[in-house]
Formats: C-alpha cells, structure tokens, sequence
C-alpha cells in the first residue's frame, strides 16, 4: 500500500511564522502523517502552505512551491497566485498535475483532508483514472452562518461530496450517518503525540490561587461568554481564570477584565508555551455550548489536549464528544454560569483530591489509546481489509 495525503500541512517551525494557519489543523494533519508512516507505508505528502488573500496587503501574491522536512515527513507545497478566484482555480490544477505524476499502484490510497472542491474534485477524478482509492478526513464542515452566494454554493459542495469518497474517517459518527449513510468509515475523534508531553517534567510550584485555564478562539462557539459569565459569581480572588487566544470576541474579553480582578487575559502564545501553561493549572475548560450543527460533527481537539496534560477538565456535554470521555472529563449539569461556577468550586475546593486522581488515570490512558500512532495503525488496518474486500467484490462501489 501507498498513501499519498493531500492537505494544507506545513512542519512546526514554519507553522509558527504563518499566522493564517490552523495549529489544531496542523497537528492533527501531521498527527495522521505520522501515524500512517509509523505503521510502514510510504507516504507522500502534497501540501498547499496556508496564507489569507492577498489585497494589497502584507500577504504574499506568488506562493511558490517549497519542500519541508519534519522528522521524518518530507512535504512538497504545491504554488499558487494568492488572488481570489484565481488562488482557487491555480491550486486546482496543480494538484490535478501533481497527482497525475504520481506512479499507478494497485493498493494506491489518495486522502484528502477535508472536502474543499479545489481539493477534493482533483482528488476524486484522479483516483478514478489511476484506478485508486480515495479517502476523505472529514475534520471540519462548513460553518453555519450568512455568507455570499459562491461561499454558500461551495459550503453545500462540500457536503455533498462527502458521499463521493470511497471511504471516510470521521470526527464523529453523526457525520456518516447524516451525510453518507452506509459508507465504509472509521472514527478517529483526535490524537496526541505522547512526546510532547514527556519532553519537560512540569514541577507544580507552591501558589495561593487555583488557576483556570481557557485556551482557543475568542468567538462565539467557544463559549467564552458563559465563562466570563460564571467567573463573576467568584468574590474570592483565590481563583483565577487565565485566557489565552485571540479572535473577534477579544475586545469583550478585555472589557471583563478591567472589571474583574480574578480574570486575566495573556493574547496569543505558541503551542509549545501552551502546552506547559496547561500542565501548570489546576482546572483546564471547554464551555463551548451545543448547538444544532458545528457541535455535532465536530470534536473540540483542545478536550483530548487538556487531557493530556494531566489536569481536571470541566466541559459541557456536547454531541460530538464520545461516551468514553465521562471517564476523563468532568461535564457541567447544564450550560448556565450557575452550574459552571459550581463545578468549579466542587473540583478545586470541595474535593480536589478526587478530580486530580481522575485527571491522572485520564492521562495514562490517552496516551496509549489515542496516540496518532495508534490511530494510524488502526487506519492503516482499516484500509487494508477495505481493499480486500473491494477487490474480492465484497463491496459495491458507490462511485
């Protein structure tokens, strides 16, 4: 077997200077890299480098095309002119020229990540003349909300293209059921790379606060709001909460935080800074609310992350977070600040000894089961018995 991953990957060190790009992206792109090289397949890598539109502004015209080495991931980024319209349609047929280079072979899987047309439709159309199979990472479905007329077309191309694939790993089951019933898939929620935890031992230092940590996009889906909301039923000073991120809600975050003495907001650091600011806390927080759709078909990465690091998680109870995770996080009874401000006094001041032993059990275990090494294999595994089957007539090709 040979994968070829098409995506928008980048290695860490460039990452860090492209501030258009996604880190929970990324890393979980690098994380099935990874993975799949780890079980022993050649992989190839076929990125486009993530820039915003270019309009007469600081971002580039001309993306050229470049090579990246990460440990042992080799990516080749395919160029493009950064202009809308003509970004989309460059890209398109880079990739369709790219993959018609690469060698036929009988066990040749093309994945892609995400269904954007300007990637997805190369990839589809090339794995039929190739006789490959082709396999969408379903990460990330468009969000719901009023956009333009194009922007609403492709949003409802990407969702029927989910069907066109011949197989599908997905972040949660809803997302097969809803929009490609009866496809072969395999669920891989996230992953973590145990190393970025075993690199620096974290000495809690002696302090007189309880510190929690929030982390991510300042918006409207993080449930930012619901936190500050909840943080304003604390007189006591003693705990603190500490954000960290940026986005369009941030100006009312700094608003809060004039006012309240027991919020802190510290902008945006590097994952690798983050990563130790959260195995310093005492509580690490997910308050983003349900809803009818983004909640649905998508895992919060940062839930698996926080686990990681070996410190009590409080969460809501979303849709798309598996059963098992009421093993390793702690869940609000509701979505009100009343219920929040109560879980947070019952982890960090009634019986603390119990959340921690349970953040520690947490840990241990997901970081043998969800290791992107492990989910690899299990990919690795799944797609073998899907091209037996396939070319034992097993399986009805839908495509």
């Amino acid at each position: 077997m040979k994968i070829v991953f098409v995506g928008s990957l980048v290695d860490r060190e460039t990452l860090k200077s492209l501030p258009d790009a996604s880190v929970a992206g990324n890393k979980m792109q690098m994380g099935f890299v990874k993975g799949f090289i780890h079980a022993e397949v050649p992989t190839e890598v076929i990125s486009v480098e993530p820039y915003g539109m270019w309009k007469g502004n600081d971002k580039p015209l001309f993306v050229n095309t470049k090579t990246y080495y990460d440990e042992d991931v080799e990516i080749r980024t395919l160029p493009y002119i950064n202009v809308l319209g003509i970004k989309q349609l460059s890209i398109f047929a880079n990739l369709l020229r790219n993959l018609w280079k690469i060698k036929t072979d009988d066990d040749l899987v093309i994945v892609v990540y995400n269904t954007m047309s300007m990637f997805a439709l190369p990839v589809l159309w090339m794995s039929k003349l190739k006789k490959a199979k082709c396999a969408s990472i379903v990460a990330d479905l468009p969000l719901q909300r009023k956009k333009s007329v194009l922007h609403t077309i492709e949003d409802k191309l990407q969702q029927k293209l989910i069907d066109k694939f011949d197989v599908l790993i997905t972040l949660t089951e809803s997302i097969t059921r809803d929009f490609a019933p009866g496809k072969p898939h395999i669920t891989i929620e996230a992953g973590c790379d145990p190393n970025d935890y075993m690199k620096k031992t974290v000495v809690k230092q002696n302090k007189q606060t309880k510190d929690i940590v929030f982390s991510g996009t300042l918006n409207q889906l993080s449930g930012i709001e619901l936190i500050l909301e909840a943080m304003k039923r604390f007189k006591e000073e003693s705990i603190k909460l500490h954000i960290y991120g940026d986005g369009p809600l941030r100006t009312l975050v700094q608003n809060v935080v004039h006012d309240c003495h027991n919020i802190c907001y510290h902008g945006r650091v590097s994952n690798d800074e983050m990563l130790q600011i959260q195995q310093q806390a005492d509580l690490l927080i997910c308050p983003r609310c349900a809803d009818d759709f983004t909640t649905k078909y998508t895992f919060p990465s940062k839930v698996l992350e926080y686990i990681c690091a070996g410190v009590p998680v409080l969460s809501n109870k979303l849709e798309g977070i598996p059963k098992e995770y009421e093993n390793y996080v702690n869940f609000s009874k509701s979505e009100s600040p009343e219920d929040w401000a109560k879980e947070i006094y019952r982890i960090l001041i009634e019986n603390p000894g119990f959340y921690y032993e349970k953040a520690s059990k947490a840990r241990k275990t997901v970081l043998d089961k969800k290791s992107w090494n492990c989910h690899g294999k299990k990919i690795v595994d799944f797609f073998t018995n899907y091209l037996k089957d396939s070319k034992s007539g097993r399986i009805n090709d839908k495509l």
